[in-house]
């Protein structure tokens, strides 16, 4: 199997007050990174923070993974507050 090259990368980090937010974050997100049709995603939590990293073939495929991880994060917070 050829392994992709992907041309574009970025990484996202967002910091949590809480463990019980920041895994439910993540739980939250994990499903999201195997869904990608021209690139890849990784999803970790340590020390409070939640990072994304994202694996595009072209800027177009990740800004549109880039769009998606941001409204997630928006609604994530939104809930956050409204609990």
């Amino acid at each position: 199997m050829k392994s992709k090259n992907y041309s574009c990368t970025a990484r996202l980090t967002f910091l949590f007050g809480t463990q019980r937010l920041l895994k439910a974050a993540y739980d939250s997100l994990s499903a999201e990174a195997s869904y990608s049709h021209r690139g890849k995603s990784k999803i970790s939590a340590k020390d409070g923070k939640l990072v994304i990293t994202i694996f595009a073939e072209d800027p177009t495929s990740l800004k549109a993974s880039l769009n998606s991880y941001l409204r997630l994060m928006q609604m994530i917070k939104t809930l956050q507050q409204e609990v």
